[in-house]
């Protein structure tokens, strides 16, 4: 089975799929929620399509919405 690639969402570099950061300008490759846990909440992390700027699971801003890459 051929490994899957991902596309960096700033610079568009076609990175391995095992790769989590652009290696040619260090942006995440993978767009997750950005709530974190607290006493009162576990956290979300979820991970999301590229095109979300707001978590699915929870509606939290994700990484790309806040990084403006979408």
């Amino acid at each position: 089975m051929a490994e899957e690639l991902r596309t960096c969402p700033k610079c568009f570099y076609v990175a391995d799929q095992k790769d989590n950061y652009c290696i040619k300008c260090g942006s995440p490759l993978i767009n997750r929620c950005t709530k974190g846990a607290s006493p009162n909440h576990s956290g979300c992390e979820a991970e999301n399509k590229a095109e979300a700027a707001f978590c699915a699971k929870c509606g939290s801003p994700t990484v790309f919405g806040e990084m403006g890459l979408v």
